[in-house]
């Protein structure tokens, strides 16, 4: 039987490019060869968790576009206003933390906290 310890390097290692390159994601299970309903997730992402800031907050549900866990409490798909701000903060915290490139000069933020248009227009107004 496989054991956690061995995954977590893995995957928070997966976890901290993402956060680089200030992309989120649905689907960490193709990035490292494991099937999304693995039985080992929630048992490796909470090992990965335990490191400041929660990198493990960019991984979001396919179903909902939030994270399945938020502040070690489980959202079933519909969180709550006062985790959906504690993940937006969380978010914020990551893309700080590791993110490289400037945010969004307007709203001071990196580009996934924004919605889809203003991403769109931040981006365009970066490249020129």
């Amino acid at each position: 039987m496989p054991n956690v310890s061995q995954y977590v390097h893995l995957v928070r290692t997966e976890l901290e490019k993402l956060a680089r390159a200030g992309r989120i994601t649905k689907d960490l299970g193709a990035v490292i060869g494991k099937p999304p309903r693995w039985t080992l997730w929630k048992a490796v992402l909470d090992e990965v968790s335990y490191t400041k800031p929660d990198v493990t907050i960019i991984v979001l549900q396919a179903s909902s576009g939030w994270p399945g866990q938020i502040d070690y409490s489980a959202t079933n798909g519909k969180p709550t206003p006062a985790q959906k701000a504690f993940a937006q903060e969380e978010l914020a915290k990551v893309f700080n933390a590791y993110w490289d490139r400037r945010g969004c000069r307007r709203h001071k933020a990196p580009y996934p906290l924004h919605n889809r248009r203003c991403a769109l227009l931040c981006r365009r107004r970066a490249r020129g």
